[in-house]
């Protein structure tokens, strides 16, 4: 099973997950409607910034390790001493007494550490930058869904006002009819009380309306010219995207950070050089001076640190191996989540056409009914209520293309597409 991971992480690479394949409707540039969002200056402005600290704190992160990779592979000292020496000899009457001083300099090159040390900081550059870049697109996915939010509540509210108009009509028609003395009380209740629901719609969109206004900090001139949300939108386009997701790509990065640590910790255990140049000046008991220059090189071979490096070791194993697994059940956790976006669109486009269908009928019944009215027929009630069918197919059609486009622009966030930059502008 350990091989079997092995081999997946080095099939599946970004190339090999699907990356390779065309970026066609694999983006925003999919349906025009965002690239109507990001055409307006006000779009830039209207950032959700609740991620802003985390990011600042990731942006620490990442200068700290570049200013790790600016320090230079060198360690120079310096280093005095002052001493005496007392030498009697044995079976001697002669006594010695010196006064050295030393003054040692070392230049030390840790040759073996430093390119594994440059690794280890790349990758973990490459995490943070995989993080912020997460947290960014975390806030533009919730800006974009709340710009769709509001398109379409700005389209809503304009079918939900034609409905109103409709059933004031209706009550209308109803009061009258009852005043004439037709037992007509059932119908005139029933159309009243959609009407106090249809007004408590009207209330709670333009509710909506003010708190998204709020939330993503535009102005109400920006709102009067935003795009309504179409509910007749034609979203029929090819499905082409089999890109990794970002936690797949993040663990492909993380692996890769652990096994430079593990290079790392066993560069830990090769020896040390160290070039060395020692002065000494030496006075000995009857006031001569005595010279002397060392210089060569120092070799410092570890030999046992409490088995801290052998710990170090096992615990990246095991975790490397767990990673491994892990990347596993993420590219499987990614082939079932590109074909549940295929399967989710394939209904919800479904369920549009058989809309689509109804709402043909529907108006074509209108128009039956519009001829018939015009050749003297009382066909009040029937005309109402066919136009009622299609303003509330209209909402139904509307609620479906604002789903299918929230969560497409859910599904291009969990695989680092939602980039703005790729539109074609």
């Amino acid at each position: 099973m350990h091989l079997l991971a092995l081999i997946f992480i080095n099939l599946y690479s970004d190339k090999a997950y699907g990356n390779n394949l065309p970026d066609l409707n694999c983006g925003l540039d999919r349906y025009a409607l965002f690239e109507s969002y990001l055409e307006k200056d006000a779009y830039k402005a209207s950032q959700i910034s609740k991620n802003q600290f985390n990011i600042n704190k990731l942006n620490a992160d990442l200068a700290e390790q570049t200013d790790k990779k600016r320090i230079l592979p060198v360690e120079l000292s310096l280093t005095s001493q002052i001493y005496r020496t007392d030498n009697n000899q044995i079976n001697s009457l002669e006594y010695a007494n010196n006064e050295v001083n030393e003054l040692t300099g070392k230049i030390g090159i840790d040759i073996w550490n430093e390119l594994s040390r440059r690794r280890v900081a790349n990758g973990r550059e490459e995490l943070i930058k995989h993080d912020i870049k997460d947290l960014k697109d975390a806030n533009e996915a919730e800006v974009l869904v709340s710009l769709v939010n509001l398109s379409q509540t700005k389209s809503l509210l304009e079918i939900l006002k034609s409905r109103d108009i409709l059933l004031s009509q209706k009550v209308e028609f109803y009061s009258l009819k009852k005043k004439l003395g037709e037992n007509v009380s059932p119908q005139l209740l029933e159309t009243r009380k959609a009407q106090v629901e249809n007004i408590n719609k009207i209330n709670s969109a333009e509710v909506k309306v003010s708190n998204l206004i709020s939330k993503l900090e535009i102005s109400y001139s920006y709102y009067d010219l935003l795009e309504k949300l179409d509910p007749y939108a034609d979203l029929k386009t090819e499905f082409n995207c089999n890109h990794a997701l970002k936690s797949y790509s993040k663990s492909l990065k993380s692996i890769e950070l652990l096994r430079r640590q593990l290079a790392e910790s066993r560069f830990d255990k090769l020896p040390k050089v160290n070039a060395f140049v020692k002065e000494s000046k030496n006075k000995n008991n009857i006031g001569f001076y005595e010279n002397e220059v060392k210089y060569g090189v120092e070799i410092t071979l570890p030999l046992y640190q409490g088995g801290k490096g052998f710990k170090e070791s096992r615990n990246i194993k095991r975790r490397i191996k767990n990673k491994e697994f892990e990347i596993v059940k993420l590219q499987e956790e990614g082939a079932r989540f590109h074909k549940q976006r295929k399967e989710i669109e394939f209904v919800l486009i479904n369920s549009l056409d058989i809309i689509t269908d109804t709402l043909n009928e529907k108006k074509q019944l209108i128009e039956e009914l519009a001829e018939r009215i015009v050749l003297g027929q009382s066909l009040f009630v029937e005309m109402s209520d066919a136009t009622l069918e299609v303003n509330l197919l209209e909402e139904t059609r509307l609620n479906i293309v604002s789903q299918f486009m929230t969560g497409w622009i859910t599904y291009l966030e969990k695989i680092g597409r939602l980039d703005r930059y790729e539109l074609k502008l």
